[in-house]
């Protein structure tokens, strides 16, 4: 067994969440359009129960607290599932509730986030830039800058 990874989710107490037929497919997608939590939904959805370091789960350069913020807003929407075992807190994917409520959603899901595919990302490959683009010079040369605030400003001298 990995660290910080449960196996047993019958002990604690199990926080608020929705039920199954109240979970709403906005809330789920407002939840998943952050770029953190959609790296949780990717580790959650082993099927294990994580514990809440956010070294265990490669978000350690994130504060603690904002840490708990993204697991509350997915526990919230009812992605996850979280236990409360004395100070420890463990989270699992609701994966059977979401599949019910939202039939192939999180294989959606996590197919465009293990693969990052889509058009644009296919055609334009790791650069991120068009075929065929040059590559752009940032920040601007100095003499561009200088030329552009002297044609603004005439008054400034000149270096």
């Amino acid at each position: 067994m990995e660290s910080g990874v449960g196996t047993d989710g019958g002990d604690g107490a199990l926080l608020a969440q929705p039920e199954t037929e109240d979970i709403q497919l906005v809330k789920v997608l407002h939840a998943l359009g952050d770029p953190t939590r959609l790296h949780l939904l990717r580790i959650y959805a082993s099927g294990q129960q994580y514990d809440c370091s956010s070294e265990r789960l490669g978000l350690g350069h994130l504060h603690k607290s904002t840490v708990s913020h993204h697991m509350r807003t997915m526990r919230e929407a009812g992605i996850t599932s979280t236990w409360v075992v004395g100070r420890n807190r463990y989270v699992q994917l609701r994966r059977a509730d979401l599949d019910a409520r939202f039939p192939g959603l999180l294989d959606a899901l996590l197919n465009s986030v293990e693969g990052r595919t889509c058009w644009a990302g296919r055609r334009r490959g790791l650069t991120g830039r068009r075929p065929g683009r040059p590559v752009p010079r940032w920040p601007a040369p100095a003499d561009r800058r200088r030329a552009g605030r002297r044609a603004a400003h005439p008054e400034l001298p000149a270096i």
